[in-house]
């Protein structure tokens, strides 16, 4: 009995495992994308996902706060954007990040960093609410690869945030 209520439970939480075509961030959904723009999206189940994570990082010394992290997080959607040529379709990237800020400043995320390393550069928004902050969005900027947008539903303290940023830097 209890190996047919797995069998049945499973597909419906590895159903968001499926990697989509479809942007799936609001601000993306109405951005007509031009040829040879190719968008991926995925919303992992977090808690299928988390144990496996914590483990990994537990064994590497260097990443032990950040399993402390993980451990917070509730909710991830990614999304990678790439092109096929970034001359011909820049202007979809750059349309992208317009409307990710829109996005932003409409729901009060605050700017709480910005890194640059190696030519690629992630931005991190927060929504704070006292100490707690509710909601991340990281975006990667690569110039070869693309770009990374990461949301975040998590309950973490602005020092996980500290770690977090300190981890990237590193």
């Amino acid at each position: 009995m209890k190996r047919l209520l797995l069998l049945l439970l499973v597909p419906f939480f590895l159903q968001s495992c499926i990697v989509s075509s479809k942007p799936n961030m609001d601000f993306a959904k109405t951005i007509k994308r031009p040829k040879g723009a190719h968008v991926q999206s995925i919303n992992p189940p977090v808690a299928l996902a988390k144990p496996f994570i914590i483990k990994a990082l537990k064994d590497d010394e260097d990443s032990r706060e950040l399993a402390s992290i993980i451990k917070k997080v509730k909710k991830v959607h990614v999304m990678l954007v790439s092109l096929d040529t970034l001359s011909d379709n820049s202007q979809y990237l750059k349309a992208m990040a317009d409307r990710m800020d829109q996005y932003l400043q409409k729901n009060n995320y605050e700017a709480y960093a910005t890194v640059r390393s190696k030519g690629q550069k992630v931005g991190i928004h927060a929504i704070q609410e006292g100490d707690v902050i509710r909601q991340l969005m990281i975006h990667v900027i690569s110039p070869d690869n693309g770009e990374v947008y990461v949301h975040l539903k998590a309950k973490l303290s602005p020092d996980d945030l500290s770690k977090l940023i300190n981890s990237m830097d590193n």
